[in-house]
């Protein structure tokens, strides 16, 4: 239906764990869980594509047949799981007069820096001729790469907060203790200096004010 270069889904949601999704992801990005409505037959058409959508869906789930025709190369995803134990994620590329063909998926690492975090990502790439093109993107680490701590005296108790969440072990194996009042680390009968210098010896990556 719709011609032998034309792709054709199943897309449908049922129940907790039986679904198929689809999306268009060159020569640009078309979620096609978002296209269409109630009972019946949907056309987008594009200088890309047309979008042909037959809705069977109920008030519980989403029961389409969606067919995209190219009019130039577009790669499509289809994506996520036939039962509790089996998922699928392929990748396909439609060519005008040609047969849909399945295209393999490359994942890289890539690191950034985002603010105080060093954030490791796999991201999956296809290639569409001379295109590469980004399918999906998985945070795989986020690692503080330093931390602002301040330090106040009230009385014998010195206060820590700030970036305490992330070195909530360290300090407590240094014997502070949280005050849920304050949302603040402490210890009692200690000099903030003394306190400073635990803190620089142990968690070489933050940078300490005192108040």
């Amino acid at each position: 239906m719709g011609g032998e270069d034309a792709l054709k889904v199943e897309m449908f949601t049922w129940g907790r764990f039986r679904r198929v999704y689809a999306e268009i992801l060159y020569p640009e990005r078309v979620d096609l869980t978002k296209l269409g409505g109630g009972h019946g037959e949907y056309v987008y058409d594009s200088e890309f594509f047309t979008i042909t959508i037959h809705a069977r869906d109920s008030s519980k789930n989403m029961n389409r047949e969606v067919i995209i025709k190219p009019k130039a190369n577009v790669l499509v995803r289809v994506y996520g799981s036939l039962s509790a134990s089996r998922k699928i994620d392929k990748v396909y590329v439609l060519r005008p007069g040609k047969e849909p063909e399945a295209v393999d998926v490359t994942s890289k690492i890539v690191k950034t820096v985002d603010g105080k975090f060093e954030v490791t990502k796999e991201i999956g790439v296809a290639k569409v001729g001379d295109h590469e093109v980004e399918v999906f993107e998985r945070i795989i680490e986020r690692r503080r790469l330093s931390y602002e701590l301040k330090l106040k005296k009230d009385n014998n108790r010195v206060y820590i907060s700030g970036d305490t969440y992330d070195v909530r072990d360290e300090l407590k194996k240094l014997k502070f203790r949280f005050d849920p009042a304050t949302r603040a680390w402490y210890i009692d009968n200690v000099s903030v200096e003394d306190v400073e210098a635990t803190l620089k010896n142990n968690i070489p990556n933050a940078t300490i004010e005192i108040l």
